[in-house]
């Protein structure tokens, strides 16, 4: 029974967001995905060629309000960098409102869930040469 509590317990926190992610608490798969939301919303693409395979693919699943049509967006790497660095609103730090949890951990590979103020973001990840790099990204917008 304890080991069931045990099990139960751990799974949880590897899948449950956390309601506030502080640096501390992200784990080495979660940071790339921490940082390609961070990077967007504080629009710094300095960084985001360091955690991006180059084969890096960014796809959206969007549904107009107003005519229920779904519509998909794609970007690659290069077009996701220009993206961020693009001139447009951003807003302060405080209003970002991130989680992160991993969804699926094994081996050299990950599935981590990124929700933020607006954003949904499931990112498929490969440990290449020994670091966590973020190689297909679907997202769509955060439902409220």
């Amino acid at each position: 029974m304890n080991t069931f509590f045990l099990t139960l317990s751990t799974v949880s926190l590897l899948v449950l967001p956390f309601s506030a992610v502080s640096e501390e608490t992200i784990t080495p798969e979660q940071q790339p995905c921490f940082d390609l939301i961070a990077g967007w919303y504080g629009g710094d693409a300095s960084k985001m060629g360091d955690f991006m395979h180059e084969s890096f693919i960014k796809k959206g699943v969007l549904v107009s309000p107003s005519t229920g049509e779904t519509q998909t967006t794609f970007h690659d790497k290069t077009q996701f960098i220009a993206a961020v660095a693009s001139e447009r609103e951003l807003s302060p730090k405080q209003e970002w409102d991130i989680s992160v949890s991993t969804r699926h951990l094994s081996g050299d590979i990950a599935t981590v869930e990124v929700v933020s103020r607006d954003l949904i973001d499931v990112c498929q990840l490969g440990k290449i040469d020994g670091e966590w790099q973020i190689m297909n990204v679907i997202w769509t917008f955060r439902k409220k």
